[in-house]
């Protein structure tokens, strides 16, 4: 049994792409980054040999032209694809929930794990980024033992019957 924790990588908004105010009209608090941003996150007692699963909300991702990374390897998949007609209609831009898998090929560290996000010219905003993860770090009670002897116990054989004519 494994115990688990989490991170969480990110709790606002980030807008990535070349245009500062395309969305400021419908989330005005979501902070231009450009481009490219690195966040640098700890994962304590981390057992780097597991799968992990990345959590966050993406809004505008209108291909699969991104890059998602963690500790510089491609997490598969990249960001899925929210929308195909981008932010130029407003009923396009819907909120979309992704959770992802990270394989132990990305090495998850202790401390100074780095997710990548680079947007290839298009406009999109990523929030509310987690990572779950198995420690080492096993349960804090101790495991279950039954209340009876794990000792097979013979059973008494049966008195025997007296048979009547």
């Amino acid at each position: 049994m494994f115990a688990t924790s989490f991170t969480v990588i990110l709790f606002s908004r980030q807008h990535f792409g070349t245009l500062p105010d395309v969305y400021n009209e419908w989330e005005p608090d979501a902070e231009f980054v450009g481009l490219t941003k690195d966040f640098s996150f700890d994962c304590p007692g981390v057992d780097s040999g597991e799968t992990a699963v990345l959590m966050f909300q993406s809004l505008g991702v209108a291909s699969q032209a991104t890059v998602l990374q963690i500790n510089g390897v491609d997490v598969y998949g990249g960001i899925p694809i929210t929308n195909e007609r981008g932010v130029k209609e407003r009923y396009a831009l819907d909120w979309s929930a992704n959770v992802m898998l990270v394989e132990s090929n990305h090495q998850l560290k202790a401390a100074g794990n780095i997710l990548h996000v680079e947007s290839t010219g298009q406009e999109f905003i990523i929030d509310n980024v987690v990572i779950t993860y198995k420690t080492h770090i096993g349960p804090s009670k101790p495991p279950f033992k039954p209340p009876f002897p794990t000792a097979i116990r013979k059973r008494k054989s049966p008195a025997k019957r007296s048979t009547r004519d």
